[in-house]
């Protein structure tokens, strides 16, 4: 770095409108020390929408905006930091053992920690009285107000590192990822990476739980900087299983890492491993086609939910014609069908038009409609219009014989609510969500939402007019009515579908990854598509020539045998 770079001045534009000078170089934390603007709700910034940790060196002018916990990225902030003090946690206090975080559950995190043999051979058997020393070594850590060193090197730089020090995992995350330059952090003589930032001091990490839940932990920390508690631990037996399902998938797939299954797209073999991935979805719906045709089935409403872009739709397809093979003769009713005129919409706290709600549905037109066809009488299919926001008749006339099946497919479909008429031995309720467990590594997951994402931005652009930015900013709102609408009817299910195809974030980066370059630096949802662009880099692409046409995934990037 030249000498003239070193000393040059930097305004910033505060978020109230002031500006300060800072040199170059200097970090956000220094420069808020010396302004008297440290504040331990601030967790990390973003200048002109680029995200950065409080110790990275600032090298542009720009305008700073503060990230706390109100805020989604102060929340993985807090996250990922309270994930690198557990690591080191477990390092110092169960030599030999191995973290890993796996996946959300209710509002926490579940992981597990694998223990060497005892000495008998036997595997090592998670207990409290681990917990309890993990978590006491954890708050030690918090409470002694320990630096998290920031520290960016060239990829190759950091490579020859970390091989003379034997660290394999961090060679295995470089090497899943396309980014130039590798940014680490230190804590307690420990290094690690991370796929965002972290809080500059363990302190900032005031609040958490840990307890010994199932098998491994559960971690739990606040949302709020203003809540000032925890989150209840929300039980969740029948998606547990599912996660539990999907492990053993991919020890069969033998795939637990993005680096993994970079090796498939590499090795040739990536044909195949398709074709095993759909076979094991196609082995998961035929086993729910056979409990639903079970003589002690009585359900003959099928309804199926599950959040945005989970692919509820083609199961539903696919689920009808596993019923015909069977000898059935079922229908399929969309409940999008069934929303009221747009100008009978109700709407939100805002004001706008909220189509989340279930009283965006005209129930009691469903509730008759389903009753009729139960008893074997014929309805004509009203069909809503989304360019004019009017329900029309389709001349699309149902009948079904007086034992068959009607699959009802919608957001709602679990809320008792939508169905009122119908007795609850006649539901059969089918959850339907990308309940993603491939993980980037043992410190780094892959979230739910974003495989739902990002079939949401390619699907949305390429069938629905909506260009990336208008689903991102779209998609918060998306999130906030699964919340109230969605989830917590997820448990209510006779059983769970998971949609999630372990290798179709290879497929997907190369539609998805133009569509976010496309969002520019001063749009306000500029720094959600870097975060995708950032995730996506640790994936190999993939071309989508042997994805079957009954796939889920052509639901999102096209060529489906099925209309829609």
């Amino acid at each position: 770095m030249e000498q003239s770079e070193t000393n040059r001045l930097l305004n910033l534009v505060l978020p109230d409108g002031r500006t300060v000078a800072v040199k170059y170089g200097t970090s956000l934390l220094d420069m808020m020390t010396n302004k008297g603007l440290a504040d331990k709700n601030i967790l990390a910034a973003m200048i002109n929408n680029h995200l950065i940790s409080l110790r990275a060196p600032v090298t542009k002018e720009g305008h700073i905006r503060w990230i706390d916990l109100s805020m989604a990225e102060g929340t993985r902030t807090f996250q990922r930091s309270l994930i690198f003090v557990l690591s080191v946690a477990v390092n110092e206090v169960l030599p030999n053992a191995k973290v890993s975080v796996e996946h959300s559950l209710g509002k926490g995190l579940y992981g597990n920690i694998e223990l060497p043999p005892e000495p008998d051979g036997s595997p090592g058997k998670l207990t409290d009285e681990h917990i309890a020393k993990v978590k006491d070594r954890m708050q030690a850590i918090i409470d002694a107000d320990e630096p998290i060193g920031y520290a960016s090197y060239p990829r190759e730089e950091a490579v020859r590192s970390f091989v003379q020090r034997e660290m394999w995992r961090h060679i295995r995350l470089i090497k899943a990822s396309s980014k130039d330059i590798v940014e680490m952090y230190l804590l307690r003589g420990q290094f690690d990476q991370f796929d965002g930032p972290l809080v500059p001091n363990s302190s900032y990490l005031t609040l958490f739980d840990m307890t010994l839940y199932r098998q491994g932990f559960l971690l739990r920390f606040a949302r709020s900087s203003v809540s000032g508690g925890l989150p209840p631990i929300v039980e969740t037996p029948k998606l547990f299983d599912v996660f539990r399902e999907n492990e053993k998938w991919l020890k069969i797939l033998d795939v637990r890492f993005v680096s993994s299954l970079n090796d498939f797209v590499a090795s040739g073999d990536f044909s195949d491993f398709v074709k095993i991935c759909e076979a094991l979805h196609a082995k998961k719906l035929s086993e729910i086609t056979r409990r639903i045709v079970a003589p002690e089935n009585r359900g003959r409403v099928i309804l199926v939910s599950g959040p945005s872009s989970s692919g509820k739709t083609t199961f539903s397809k696919r689920l009808n014609i596993d019923l015909r093979v069977e000898g059935k003769r079922p229908v399929t009713i969309s409940l999008d069908d069934y929303f009221c005129d747009r100008k009978e919409t109700p709407v939100d706290d805002q004001g706008n038009k909220d189509y989340e709600t279930i009283r965006a549905i005209d129930i009691n037109l469903f509730n008759i409609h389903l009753l009729t066809l139960l008893d074997g009488k014929e309805i004509e299919l009203p069909k809503y219009d989304f360019t004019t926001g009017v329900r029309r008749r389709s001349g699309r006339r149902l009948q079904i014989p007086k034992n068959d099946f009607i699959i009802v497919e919608g957001i709602h479909a679990l809320n008792d609510e939508l169905t009122p008429s119908i007795p609850p031995e006649l539901k059969f309720k089918i959850y339907v969500s990308a309940l993603t467990q491939l993980n980037i590594d043992e410190h780094n997951r892959i979230r739910t939402t974003d495989t739902r994402l990002i079939r949401r931005i390619v699907r949305d652009q390429r069938f629905r007019s909506y260009s990336c930015k208008d689903t991102l900013l779209r998609w918060p709102l998306v999130r906030t009515g699964e919340e109230k609408w969605i989830f917590p009817f997820q448990e209510h299910a006779d059983v769970m579908f998971n949609s999630a195809l372990v290798y179709e974030h290879t497929v997907m980066k190369p539609l998805v990854e133009p569509l976010l370059r496309e969002i520019h630096e001063d749009d306000e949802v500029f720094a959600e598509a870097q975060r995708m662009l950032h995730f996506l880099s640790f994936f190999m692409s993939a071309k989508d020539d042997g994805i079957p046409p009954t796939s889920i995934l052509r639901e999102f990037i096209g060529g489906s045998s099925f209309s829609y």
